[in-house]
């Protein structure tokens, strides 16, 4: 499902997906699997993104966001795993070693992609425990190159709670000023997103009463991701897409525009 709206008045640039470089053209029949794709799945305002960062060693560290409600106010299930990358465009995971966060609940799928190139692919998502799965035909979108600098308002997503009209505050390093908190958790968290184009982005949440991710008097959490900004739907605003998680593949997200 492609993004609609028009870029905001800063210096954005999208990168392109297709770029010739490392595109179809390559006479190479290695699986090439790279970027940003968005897919809508069964009816409605079913949405998927995926992030496939670029590969290493034959495989590519892969994160999907699964939205099953209105863009800027769903809980996403949050998936992340590696692709092993074969040829003539197949791709899969080696057994069900995709993590899902599903409402605050993690589990294991499987994954095969097919037709996959730096244009779009094809995917089917299972689970083999009820036998069911979600199929998909994704589409590359590009990813913008601006300044995180400002404020973004958007929806957290927490154990399958959802935190919509929630802001975060960067400086022009990537680092967040002020950021509003994430359920119960106090709002005394660092934030920080580095790099260009694709974010390595971290969150310590320190502890608080009720907290999902740290309790008062325990030690603070951190959570380690990816983020990224592409337009958004809202004509002349930019979409960030934030997932941090932890070791076993749980935690939270947030989309937000600016």
């Amino acid at each position: 499902m492609a993004c609609g709206g028009s870029s905001s008045n800063d210096s954005s640039t999208a990168s392109n997906p297709t770029s010739s470089n490392s595109s179809n053209n390559n006479s190479d029949s290695s699986t090439q699997l790279q970027g940003f794709y968005q897919a809508t799945v069964g009816v409605g305002d079913k949405e998927f993104v995926s992030l496939v960062l670029p590969s290493s060693g034959g495989s590519s560290q892969w994160y999907g966001w699964y939205f099953k409600g209105p863009t800027l106010n769903a809980d996403p299930y949050l998936y992340s795993g590696n692709l092993i990358l074969g040829v003539n465009g197949a791709a899969q995971t080696n057994g069900a070693s995709i993590r899902i966060y599903e409402s605050g609940t993690l589990g294991s799928r499987s994954a095969n992609f097919s037709q996959s190139s730096l244009n779009s692919f094809q995917a089917t998502i299972s689970n083999a425990g009820t036998q069911t799965s979600e199929t998909m035909t994704a589409t590359a979108q590009g990813i913008l190159q601006t300044s995180l600098q400002g404020t973004w308002t958007g929806t957290w997503s927490s154990k399958g709670s959802i935190l919509p009209n929630k802001n975060i505050v960067f400086d022009a390093n990537g680092a967040s000023t002020s950021m509003d908190a994430i359920g119960t958790c106090n709002n005394n968290n660092t934030l920080r997103l580095t790099g260009s184009s694709i974010y390595t982005a971290s969150i310590t949440i320190n502890g608080a009463t009720n907290c999902d991710w740290s309790a008062l008097n325990a030690p603070s959490k951190t959570l380690n991701g990816v983020g990224f900004v592409h337009l958004s739907t809202i004509a002349g605003k930019n979409r960030l897409e934030l997932i941090l998680l932890d070791t076993d593949g749980s935690g939270i997200s947030f989309r937000g525009d600016k």
